[in-house]
Formats: C-alpha cells, structure tokens, sequence
C-alpha cells in the first residue's frame, strides 16, 4: 500500500514548493491491490486517501511488477489528455525516490535557453540513459526474457525506471505511439524503444542517484535525484 511512503513524499515535495513561483503537481498512480483477501478493505482505504488529498489515479488492474508497462501507459496518457497544457515537463518516478525541486528546476531553464538546445525541452526524455545494455537470457533471472520477446542482443537506449522525465510534446508523442507497438515487460525499456522509434531524443541529467546515495555517503551538494530517505535527512 505504502500509504506511508505516499505521507512522506508529500511532505518532502510540500517542503520545497511552498516559497516556489512555479506550480508543481503531484499524483500517485496505484493498481488494484495485489492482496485478494484484503483488497476490499484496502480500496476503501485508498478511497479515502483519494477524497482526502484528491492526488491519486487508480487503475483496473493489479499493482505488481509485471504491470508496470501498463501503468506506464496510463500515467503516460493521463498526462497527455489530462495535463498536456499544465506544463512543459513531466515527472515519472517510484515513490522510494526523492526530487530536489528547485534545482531541477534551475536545470530544466538553463537547459532551455542554452542555444544548441533550444526548443528540445518539450520534445525530450531526461534521466540515467542506460546505453546499449545487454538483454539477459538467464533462466530465472528476474530480467531474463526470451528471444521471441526481444530477439535482438542489446536493447536500445532507455531511462532507468526509478526516475526519468519526458516533455510535453514528448508525452504526448509517446501516448500516440504506444496505442500501436507492441508492450514489453520492463517498462522503462518499453519507453526507450519507443522513444528511438519516433527519434525523441534522451539526456543524462547530473547527479542522480538512482536507489542511493549509500548510506553514511557525503555529497558535496545536494543532488537532483535520489532516494526519498536521503532528501528526508538533508531537506525535511
């Protein structure tokens, strides 16, 4: 359920976006509650959770790692028809994840006016690019697939799926595509070859610590992008 996770994340972004000039919007986008015994108590929960902050978008099927192309999918489309005009840039990340907002925020900017990417914001995705990883075939492993779901050695370039954005023109590029190509298991692999087959192109961005900093780690700044417990100790 991680209603608790959920508490802390709107605590973390409340904290940074209260002195703000520029809005910034947060939903949690949950499936159907994998636990069949509890899952009527469960929803009424959520139910209320939702009546309460008005931040969360259910979908019809089970919340479990298989699923999460599909609710890529629809957080992808929900951005697109619901919130297309709202902003120029979309956020899509776990909510064990944490965002340092208002130097996100200084980025986005410059990387906006910075000449030789100028209008490219829009049409973009941004994140920890992995670049021609290799497909895993090993029986058993849990990102083993077989060559009838991906023949090819490697796959093309892809954000990690703890955190990567994606500009509006993008976004709504992407919900178009999606409607006609095939889905595949991992979902930021999904958003990759998607993105490279209608040439959007995908940044880097600086200091992202997907699933870290380790702990006792020492920054020397604060980063853009790391786990929710580490912005807990250094914003909250």
């Amino acid at each position: 359920m991680n209603v608790a996770r959920r508490s802390r994340l709107r605590r973390l972004i409340r904290k940074q976006t209260s002195k703000l000039s520029s809005s910034v919007g947060l939903l949690f986008s949950l499936g159907v509650p994998a636990d069949t015994v509890n899952r009527s108590r469960l929803l009424d929960a959520i139910s209320d959770e939702a009546t309460r902050f008005d931040d969360i978008i259910l979908t019809d099927f089970p919340d479990t790692y298989y699923n999460l192309t599909f609710k890529t999918l629809l957080n992808i489309r929900f951005a697109h028809v619901g919130c297309g005009d709202a902003s120029p840039l979309f956020a899509f990340m776990d909510d064990d994840h944490g965002l340092n907002v208002p130097a996100l925020l200084d980025y986005f900017h410059t990387f906006d006016r910075d000449g030789k990417h100028r209008g490219q914001l829009r049409r973009s995705v941004f994140g920890c690019i992995n670049k021609r990883a290799g497909v895993i075939r090993q029986p058993g492993h849990k990102w083993a697939v077989t060559r009838s779901e991906f023949p090819l050695k490697m796959y093309s370039d892809y954000p990690s799926g703890p955190c990567y954005f994606i500009g509006a023109e993008a976004v709504a590029a992407l919900s178009i595509a999606t409607a006609f190509t095939k889905t595949f298991v991992f979902e930021d692999v999904y958003v990759g070859l998607t993105a490279v087959k209608l040439g959007i192109k995908m940044h880097d961005l600086p200091d992202m610590h997907i699933h870290g900093p380790p702990e006792n780690t020492e920054l020397r700044w604060v980063p853009l992008i790391a786990s929710l417990e580490y912005f807990e100790k250094h914003i909250i």
